[in-house]
């Protein structure tokens, strides 16, 4: 789940918390995708990149990397939507955040401040 970043839409990037059944969002596969819900929960725990530090998502969620996607923690070799490998550590950050599931379709990850990050397919 997403708790902050600007999500890739047709309009251009739009902060997760905006983001609502109908919108555009952009694919990893650079495909737009109609959201279809957006469902949000209290969570305890933030997972931050050191280098995109504009993204933040909660425990568990899964990014696109080099090797494709992997669960956010420690060490990952980040594939950024530029096309990019970076070199990317995440760490955890205690607090109450407010995070969002984006149910969209025919798409399994989303454009996200730069990085690809899952989403709930329908």
């Amino acid at each position: 789940m997403i708790i902050s970043g600007n999500v890739q839409t047709l309009m251009g990037p739009v902060p997760v918390k905006n983001i609502k059944a109908g919108d555009m969002v952009i694919g990893t596969n650079h495909v737009p995708c109609e959201v279809k819900a957006v469902n949000s929960e209290e969570v305890s725990k933030a997972l931050v990149f050191a280098w995109n530090p504009a993204l933040r998502i909660s425990e568990g969620s899964r990014v696109q990397t080099v090797y494709g996607m992997k669960e956010a923690d420690g060490t990952l070799l980040m594939k950024a939507t530029n096309g990019a490998d970076i070199p990317e550590t995440v760490k955890e950050e205690d607090g109450t955040f407010m995070a969002y599931e984006l149910v969209v379709q025919n798409c399994k990850s989303v454009m996200v401040s730069g990085y690809g990050v899952e989403v709930t397919p329908c």
